[in-house]
């Protein structure tokens, strides 16, 4: 984190809020991967998961230096980190696993896109469309190329498409 020391006290980012960053993090894989019940079979690096987020907060500053503005909003947020954590590959297996496990840093970054956006489902339909989403970003974070701005997008267009863009502003 020596190269990222520049990140303190910057646009009021306090080591505080860094480290809540990467706790935020770091519980989520954990809550991930005690669900799915392997445990004994992954390691959380936590020096991935700082790293990350030093990358994410730096982004997140050369965002805000080149458009100028105070907060960013939860999916910019969360688009920017999901990237890094799939970047970065925080999870790691220690025990040989099927071919549907290996994606694991992948399949965490879904979860958190599906927990903090698309949790409740009004009717047996949505809950459909949420299931066919996440397989969607699961194929694109596993064999296609794409950005935190790609990510953010379709995040937003799926949004706008539920007619549900109003819950997050």
């Amino acid at each position: 984190m020596d190269d990222y020391k520049y990140l303190i006290g910057k646009d009021n980012y306090k080591l505080s809020r860094i480290l809540e960053r990467a706790l935020y993090w770091k519980r989520m894989a954990e809550s991930y991967i005690e669900g799915i019940g392997m445990k004994e079979q992954t390691i959380i690096d936590t020096i991935c998961i700082s790293n990350m987020v030093c990358c994410y907060f730096s982004d997140i500053i050369r965002l805000k230096e080149f458009h100028p503005v105070d907060t960013t909003n939860r999916i910019k947020v969360i688009a920017y980190g999901v990237f890094w954590f799939i970047r970065t590959g925080p999870i790691q297996l220690t025990d040989d696993v099927s071919n549907e496990q290996i994606f694991i840093n992948q399949k965490i970054a879904v979860h958190v896109i599906m927990s903090e956006f698309f949790r409740d489902f009004q009717t047996p339909e949505d809950e459909e469309a949420h299931l066919n989403l996440a397989k969607e970003l699961l194929y694109c974070f596993k064999y296609r190329f794409y950005t935190p701005q790609s990510i953010e997008l379709a995040i937003y267009s799926y949004l706008v498409g539920a007619e549900a863009i109003n819950i997050i502003h």
